[in-house]
Formats: C-alpha cells, sequence, structure tokens
C-alpha cells in the first residue's frame, strides 16, 4: 500500500511540473442492487383485482361486495351519479340521482 501511495505522489508531481492537472480518480462501481423481496399477500378478492367495476352498487344483490371501509362513485349515462360506503364486507349503502339536464 505504501507504494501505491509514492506512486500517485509522483504522479502528482509530474502533472504539476508539466501544468496540467492530474488525472481523476478511479471511479467506484455501482452498489449492488437491493434484494428482491416478495410484495405483500393481498387481502382484497381476486374478483376484484381482475375487474375493479365487478362490484358497482345497485340496488340487485351483487357478486362482489367491496371491501370494509371502501367508498365508491359512479356516474351512469352521465345522467345519473351515485356513490356508496361499505360498512362491512358484507353491507354496502348507496344513493343514486338523476341529474336535471336541460
Amino acid at each position: 500500500m505504501g507504494s501505491e501511495a509514492s506512486d500517485a505522489s509522483q504522479d502528482t508531481e509530474e502533472h504539476v511540473a508539466q501544468g496540467t492537472p492530474p488525472p481523476p480518480p478511479p471511479a467506484y462501481p455501482d452498489p449492488p442492487p437491493p434484494p428482491y423481496m416478495e410484495p405483500p399477500q393481498s387481502t382484497v378478492s381476486q374478483g376484484i383485482l381482475d375487474d375493479a367495476a365487478s362490484s358497482g352498487m345497485w340496488i340487485v344483490p351483487t357478486a362482489l361486495m367491496a371491501p370494509a371501509g371502501t367508498w365508491t362513485f359512479e356516474d351512469n349515462e352521465l345522467s345519473v351519479v351515485g356513490g356508496s360506503y361499505a360498512f362491512s364486507d358484507n353491507f354496502a349503502v348507496s344513493a343514486h340521482t338523476l341529474i336535471p339536464l336541460g
């Protein structure tokens, strides 16, 4: 290690004597990428993940319910709007209204 330091000082002295800047230090290698981590397991039904619009709230039974604590907003045909809130995984309340046009 002592010879490397003396080589570097000689190289610097040569560049100073010639009036040129010394060469830049060697570049450090890129750090390794972080280790791969599996994404956390989803608690949402696979049906909802496949088609998020499949749980649209109407006054008819649905095959898929929105997860508890979920708010939804719907608009149909530009004149009917509505919203819903799922109190639990099995119970949701929704309200819809007709927007007066004209």
